[in-house]
């Protein structure tokens, strides 16, 4: 079998058997058919002047095929098109941390951003921050805000607790049953609730 080459975005062309132009294809040449494949008709065509042409018993031309995507980046997919958000190489890239083995998980930028160049991925931290903001924006995320300086990325969005344990700086989830609001204050005119954080910061006894 011949392949021809063909410019980017083209299936291969195989051909059974040498191909002899009239006169010699120069580098860059690619195949163009005139006619169904197996009835010859086609001719090859150089980039830019002169035509070589030889017609071909047989010659198949094998659709392009897309590899399926692997469940985590099928998730990670999904979760972009949940918050209406195009999924560009680097949004992609953090939606496999954050979302693709559909685990819940309490990230920071910092380390988000250790995570993702583990991978070999070129981002900025800037990005990353910036990309965690466009998230919260289209509500796949909450921020959860435990000091001044530091804040948290939930990727679970409901209304629940938390526990900071004081001694690493992790943030986990906390028994929402176990939580009791006898009430809350009535909220300024013309504002909602839109939702309340508690965090309880816990160390070893």
């Amino acid at each position: 079998m011949v392949f021809i080459p063909l410019p980017p975005g083209h299936a291969p062309v195989q051909v059974p058997g040498p191909i002899r132009p009239v006169r010699k294809a120069r580098s860059g040449t690619f195949c163009e058919g005139e006619g169904a494949p197996g009835t010859g008709g086609w001719r090859l065509i150089p980039p830019r002047r002169g035509t070589y042409t030889h017609v071909v018993n047989e010659m198949t031309a094998p659709a392009p095929t897309n590899p399926a995507p692997t469940p985590e980046r099928q998730r990670s997919q999904d979760w972009l098109a949940r918050g209406g958000l195009r999924p560009t190489r680097q949004r992609l890239a953090l939606a496999e941390i954050l979302a693709g083995d559909g685990l819940d998980r309490h990230v920071t930028a910092e380390s988000l951003f250790a995570a993702v160049t583990g991978t070999g991925e070129k981002v900025s931290l800037a990005t990353v921050y910036n990309t965690l903001r466009a998230f919260c924006a289209a509500g796949l995320l909450r921020e959860i805000a435990v000091d001044s300086s530091r804040s948290y990325f939930d990727t679970r969005t409901d209304t629940h607790p938390h526990f900071l344990w004081e001694e690493d700086s992790r943030l986990t989830d906390a028994p929402a049953e176990a939580l009791r609001f006898a009430s809350l204050p009535e909220p300024p005119p013309g504002t909602v609730i839109s939702h309340v954080d508690v965090i309880i910061r816990i160390r070893r006894d």
